[in-house]
């Protein structure tokens, strides 16, 4: 039976995930599935492992059905459903509204990124002094990672290991809330590229290109997943406080990327 609630947050995830300096994450931690997702790309990594051990016989099928039962496909598959039908359906409008009224888009997805900081601040079960102290080093680490990088660079024609980096990195968009994947490609000035590769396969006008940046992408995106989803559970679980008041200092500093008044004419080009 489909849950009509769960499609709904798949939706507003999958539009949430088109706006710079909001993504998927955020939605995910407002509507109370973020450590549900979590769990189940930590299942997700599991199966993939366990067949890649049964392809060198130190695992059997057994070991496969199990972990493949582990996952909540039901719940995955209705959570994707409207994932993609929220992008399918918001792709080009969000895409016209960042183009023509950026600096009103950022001053409404303010409210959302403040609201989810609030939200980890109230699930620190008692704040201290070192949690401050990793809000800061969160806050400054990610303010000088974007002087750094530079948050108006744009790259005309990335290379193949670009497309695949920025997938990799961005699977820590996907992990963390505040932190998007258009944030990322943002920063590594491939957003426009992958925006318009997706568009044009959701058109009738598709082409080898488009496809093969989208294919490099999401396997980066596929490899970050593999190799920093268990490092993060572990962190959330070892040392949440620490870890969420680190996410809350990022959060903070990316605050920069969408602020419609600061100074910047044009974020995205």
């Amino acid at each position: 039976m489909i849950k009509i609630d769960v499609v709904l947050k798949g939706f507003l995830m999958g539009i949430a995930e088109l706006i710079p300096g909001l993504g998927a994450t955020t939605v995910a931690l407002i509507s109370g599935i973020f450590t549900k997702i979590l769990d189940i790309i930590n299942d997700i990594v599991d199966l993939i492992k366990t067949i890649s051990l049964a392809i060198i016989r130190k695992r059997n099928i057994d070991d496969i059905k199990s972990a493949f039962f582990n996952i909540d496909i039901k719940w995955l598959i209705q959570l994707l459903l409207g994932a993609v039908v929220g992008v399918g359906i918001f792709v080009n409008i969000i895409s016209y509204l960042l183009h023509s009224y950026e600096n009103y888009v950022y001053a409404f997805i303010l409210g959302p990124i403040l609201f989810s900081m609030y939200i980890l601040y109230s699930q620190i079960k008692k704040f201290k002094i070192v949690d401050l102290v990793f809000i800061i080093i969160g806050f400054i680490i990610t303010y000088l990672l974007l002087d750094l990088i530079g948050i108006t660079r744009v790259v005309e024609n990335p290379s193949t290991i670009l497309l695949f980096l920025g997938g990799f990195v961005a699977a820590l968009a996907v992990l963390l809330p505040g932190i998007s994947v258009p944030f990322v490609l943002i920063l590594l000035g491939i957003y426009d590229v992958v925006i318009n590769s997706v568009k044009n396969i959701l058109s009738i006008s598709i082409s080898l290109d488009s496809i093969y940046i989208v294919l490099t992408f999401i396997i980066g995106v596929i490899f970050g997943l593999i190799f920093q989803s268990k490092i993060f559970r572990y962190l959330l679980n070892k040392y949440e406080s620490i870890t969420l008041s680190l996410i809350i200092g990022i959060m903070m500093a990316s605050i920069r990327v969408v602020n419609p008044y600061n100074g910047q004419e044009n974020i995205l080009y």
